[in-house]
């Protein structure tokens, strides 16, 4: 059997991600926002007044990719920085009212752009699926952080 590159699940998982962040990005075109502000968005909303890098290690990014992405949404009024009381060399990162509000928006968006990808799997297959790619994540992950 020869390799081939499209049955190759690096490929397809690379592909997928690909093709459902243009998906979401087109469905996010109107209010001015990425894909990549949006999940910084998101978990601002989940946990509100976090330091930047409390906020890049929930979101897997580094540091310096995160403090870029808060000063693009800094300057579009989703949030604001404040300083750490309890640790003056750290920011807290909060949303804005605005960026509340578009939270909220955005929410069910990328809700139904989920449910448009998962079309056609029971609650079941969507839960092993979710399984799975955190089980790949994580192998991966142990695998890089035992070469460094």
């Amino acid at each position: 059997m020869s390799y081939k590159i499209d049955e190759s699940l690096g490929f397809i998982l690379s592909n997928t991600q690909r093709k459902l962040s243009h998906f979401l990005l087109s469905k996010f075109k109107p209010y001015d926002i990425t894909t990549e502000q949006w999940v910084l968005v998101a978990k601002l909303g989940e946990e509100n007044g976090i330091t930047q890098k409390d906020l890049a290690e929930r979101i897997e990014k580094d540091q310096a990719n995160v403090t870029r992405i808060i000063d693009l949404l800094e300057k579009k009024g989703l949030v604001r920085r404040e300083k750490n009381s309890t640790d003056r060399r750290s920011m807290l990162v909060h949303l804005t009212d605005e960026g509340k509000r578009l939270r909220e928006m955005l929410a069910p968006i990328e809700e139904a752009v989920v449910k448009v990808s998962l079309a056609g799997m029971s609650e079941e297959e969507r839960e092993l699926l979710k399984g799975f790619l955190s089980r790949i994540a994580a192998n991966v992950q142990n695998e890089f952080q035992g070469q460094e």
